[in-house]
């Protein structure tokens, strides 16, 4: 049947049809998402349909739609501009953070070379092998456990975000000036901390692993976002490093537009080649990643690896959102910025 549609749609007549049932369905999408933008200005709240919506435009728009929300978005809220701005990374003047913005225009990522203060990575690191985290997948009777590299029980172990967020040295890396600016300036808008988050992936039972994990894929849980990696242990091609194909988060192939998962094969038969660039470097280097391109995370053949992620948007519409609770564990200065209405204040509630 699905062929004898695909050559229907050859001829003149029902091409014209197959052109206005692909016009209809992204007009009857625009609708929904339309409305559950209004519900979600009113509410806070994003419709489930909504964001199916969504996801689908982004698929049939090849993009678009997310590029015009964007400038919604930043019409809005227009990005801050400091001449510069100084983190953990260091110094950054405006001209240093349009060079991170147009790699990530080109290629959707790009690879800072100024590491993370080692002070940090290992504050990060000990934070992680201390705290419970939940186990995928599940261990029968240790729905959580603590890492331990000699007693690997499960493939990923994933903290809580409200647990990583209360690491100090988490919170000082929120608070970055230099993240915030690289995020405003590359999303065209005045951005939002969306997701605080930090994992140990284990090369624990790779072959079982290995099957959803190999296939490409784009992430869409809002409109428009920016993460950033933080490498707390050596990411080698047998650790599993991160595989982009550059240049993506603009245009994808038609083929490759599907809101799914993608072959190696599929992609490489779109392009004629393997496109990706495989992405390995030492502990404490940082990246920069817009994840609407195609991606995806080799498994791991040995040892283990261990990411701290920030990922910042225009808008917290889309998935749902997990708010953390401003208590005690957070510093002074943090409480201050999230109570002056920053980057950081919708994500965070006071504790009751």
């Amino acid at each position: 049947m699905a062929l004898l549609a695909h050559l229907a749609c050859g001829t003149p007549r029902a091409t014209i049809f197959c052109t206005m049932k692909r016009l209809f369905r992204v007009l009857h999408d625009s609708a929904w998402l339309g409305w559950g933008l209004l519900v979600y200005a009113c509410s806070g709240r994003t419709p489930a349909r909504a964001y199916r919506a969504l996801r689908r435009l982004h698929s049939s728009t090849d993009g678009g739609i997310n590029r015009v929300l964007g400038r919604v978005y930043g019409w809005g809220r227009p990005p801050m501009r400091p001449a510069q701005a100084t983190g953990a990374l260091g110094l950054f003047t405006q001209l240093e953070i349009q060079q991170v913005v147009e790699d990530l225009r080109t290629d959707g990522y790009h690879m800072f070379s100024e590491s993370l203060p080692r002070r940090l990575g290992e504050a990060l690191v000990a934070h992680a092998r201390k705290e419970p985290a939940e186990l995928t997948p599940a261990v029968d009777g240790s729905p959580q456990a603590v890492f331990d590299e000699d007693d690997v029980i499960a493939t990923r172990y994933l903290i809580s975000e409200q647990r990583t967020a209360e690491c100090e040295a988490a919170q000082t890396l929120m608070l970055d000036p230099v993240f915030q600016a690289v995020a405003d300036a590359y999303l065209g808008g005045r951005s939002t901390l969306d997701l605080v988050t930090m994992w140990w992936s284990t090369a624990l039972d790779a072959g079982a692993a290995s099957e959803a994990a190999q296939m490409y894929h784009f992430d869409m849980d809002r409109p428009r976002f920016l993460k950033f990696f933080f490498y707390l242990t050596d990411v080698t091609e047998e650790t599993g490093p991160h595989c982009y194909v550059p240049g993506t988060q603009n245009h994808k192939p038609a083929a490759l537009r599907r809101d799914g998962r993608l072959t190696d094969a599929e992609v490489s038969e779109a392009y004629g080649r393997d496109p990706a660039t495989y992405v390995t470097a030492p502990a404490w280097t940082v990246m920069a990643g817009d994840t609407s391109a195609l991606h995806k995370g080799l498994p791991l053949r040995s040892g283990y690896r261990l990411i701290f992620q920030l990922e910042f948007a225009l808008s917290l519409f889309g998935t749902p959102c997990t708010y953390l609770e401003l208590n005690e564990a957070f510093t002074p200065a943090f409480r201050e910025a999230v109570t002056q209405g920053s980057h950081l204040s919708a994500k965070f509630r006071s504790p009751r």
